[in-house]
């Protein structure tokens, strides 16, 4: 009888012991993939912040958005990112992200529109082009159909009323006048920029 009860606690040690190993062994393995969960979100947000440019606006803070029609425009907008700021004689740079219906020949036009209470300030045609940049700064055009982004820095003449809220559109035509693209929004030319606000 002292034997069998001698082996019973023996064997509750032994369970004991095992279940204390498999619950070390569980919580090690938690820790170690909440390790590595932590380490994988600080390196997608190194990344994210990387690829973020500072001169750029973030799509939430985005003030300007598409106004074509997805179905029949030659260029369909799914993004858009603009400068930061919009300064008075120096280049307005956006970025748009979507997809090509078919290649884009020299010709294709790009018209900026900006209004006050529905009066025209100012207005502009600009050959699309000229002012389409690819990320080392030079034109490239013809675009390919397999181009997904466009880089367009547009001028903005002095001339343009600066320091007050007004409408802008910027509306493009193919060489053979269809629908290319059309983004508007409310900006302000500002006259007074931060020093680095050109070379963006």
């Amino acid at each position: 009888m002292k034997f069998q009860s001698t082996v019973v606690a023996i064997a509750c040690v032994v369970v004991g012991l095992t279940a204390l190993a498999d619950g070390a062994t569980i919580k090690h393995r938690d820790e170690s993939k909440n390790k590595n969960n932590n380490i994988k979100n600080k390196d997608k947000d190194k990344k994210d912040d990387r690829n973020h440019n500072p001169y750029m606006l973030s799509a939430a803070e985005e003030r300007f958005s598409s106004c074509g029609n997805p179905n029949s425009d030659f260029f369909k907008v799914d993004s858009i990112s603009s400068n930061r700021h919009l300064c008075s004689g120096c280049k307005a740079c956006i970025d748009i992200g979507g997809s090509l219906k078919g290649r884009i020949e020299k010709g294709a036009q790009v018209r900026l529109k900006i209004t006050k209470f529905f009066l025209p300030v100012y207005e502009k045609t600009f050959d699309l082009c000229s002012i389409l940049e690819d990320t080392e700064g030079d034109v490239r055009c013809p675009i390919e159909a397999s181009n997904n982004h466009l880089h367009a820095c547009i001028p903005l003449d002095t001339s343009i009323p600066t320091n007050i809220a007004a409408s802008s559109t910027l509306s493009a035509v193919t060489a053979n006048y269809e629908p290319l693209f059309c983004i508007t929004g409310n900006a302000m030319i500002e006259s007074n920029c931060p020093s680095d606000a050109c070379d963006q």
